[in-house]
């Protein structure tokens, strides 16, 4: 304590800053391991959870190039006048892709714009939506905390309602509720306990588009609900 106040006296500066800080308190180092969409770390450091759960077999490389290109393109093709939107895809695919068939292409710029023009997605691509969000926060699951990073493929708010979608490319589309994966309801139900504290006041519509159709399947809040009660006890 002497040679605190000595110190204080001596340089005119507040006794708190020479005491030591305290221990700080180790926080959950968020994740996202290649070919996972969210990842949650524990943080006691003993065990992550999702890092498997939410990974996917691997595609085909056409596949893979496919998705990647329809995500861009569902990115991007929303701040176009929609009268040229169908112009530019071709534009892009031409570019991207001119070793493919015309047909593929045309196909692909089909389905593009099938989901754009969708009508349950007219909130979604609207002005008060946003693309690719990056989201980071901690989830509390049972008594244990965990971290979680992860990017929503469109985000909307719209009214009293925000909607977060999640884009599948997958060729092979759910033909009901039942059928979807458990991977993607609990995905979407991590990413809606993320935004809650942001919208205290807003309900929440949580959807999956499978471009193929398109196919659009709005996941009930008490599949999410059990989707994360089940995470907690894993």
């Amino acid at each position: 304590a002497g040679e605190l106040a000595a110190k204080t006296a001596v340089s005119g500066l507040p006794e708190a800053l020479f005491r030591p800080l305290p221990p700080q308190r180790r926080l959950p180092r968020p994740l996202t391991p290649s070919g996972t969409t969210v990842a949650i770390d524990d943080a006691d450091g003993e065990a992550i959870v999702g890092s498997a759960l939410f990974a996917e077999k691997g595609a085909p490389n056409f596949s893979m190039l496919r998705g990647a290109i329809l995500h861009r393109l569902l990115q991007v093709l929303p701040t176009i006048d929609a009268g040229e939107r169908r112009a530019a895809a071709e534009r892009y695919l031409a570019r991207s892709v001119p070793r493919w068939p015309e047909t593929e292409r045309h196909a692909l710029a089909g389905a593009v714009m099938d989901v754009l023009a969708h009508p349950v997605l007219n909130t979604v691509f609207g002005d008060g939506s946003r693309a690719e969000v990056s989201v980071m926060g901690t989830l509390k699951l049972g008594t244990r905390e965990f971290a979680v990073s992860g990017r929503i493929d469109r985000l909307a708010v719209s009214g009293d309602t925000v909607t977060i979608v999640d884009f599948k490319t997958n060729r092979q589309v759910p033909a009901s509720l039942e059928e979807v994966p458990p991977v993607y309801r609990t995905q979407l139900a991590i990413y809606r306990e993320l935004l809650r504290p942001l919208y205290p006041d807003r309900k929440f519509r949580s959807a999956l588009i499978f471009t193929e159709g398109p196919t659009v399947r709005v996941l009930p809040d008490a599949d999410l609900d059990r989707s994360l009660e089940g995470l907690a006890t894993k």
